[in-house]
C-alpha cells in the first residue's frame, strides 16, 4: 500500500469540477490544490518541485479556454507531480 506524505482536502472539489466538466471550475480548483500543496511541501521537496508547481500557476491562472481547450494536459501534469511527492487528492 502507499504511502502518503500529504493529503489535499481540495481534491474533493476538483473531482467535482471534472464531474461537472466544467473547465474554468477545474481551473480554478487546480490552482487552490497547487497553492495548498505549495503551502504544505517540506522543505526539500520544495527545493524540486516548487518552480514546477509555481509555473503550474501561473499557466492556469492565464489560462483561456478558447486558446488553451482541454485541460486534461493541465490535470495530467498536476496528478504527476502529486505522485512525485506522494500527495494524496482527498475524495
Amino acid at each position: 500500500m502507499a504511502q502518503w506524505n500529504y493529503t489535499l482536502k481540495w481534491g474533493k472539489q476538483l473531482r467535482e469540477a471534472i464531474c461537472a466538466e466544467d473547465a474554468e471550475f477545474i481551473v480554478r480548483c487546480l490552482i487552490a490544490c497547487y497553492r495548498e500543496l505549495l503551502n504544505k511541501l517540506s522543505d526539500e521537496d520544495k527545493d524540486w518541485k516548487q518552480f514546477d508547481i509555481e509555473d503550474a500557476i501561473f499557466s492556469l491562472e492565464n489560462y483561456d479556454e478558447d486558446e488553451d481547450g482541454e485541460v486534461d494536459d493541465y490535470l495530467t501534469e498536476f496528478y504527476d507531480i502529486c505522485d512525485d511527492v506522494r500527495a494524496w487528492i482527498a475524495v
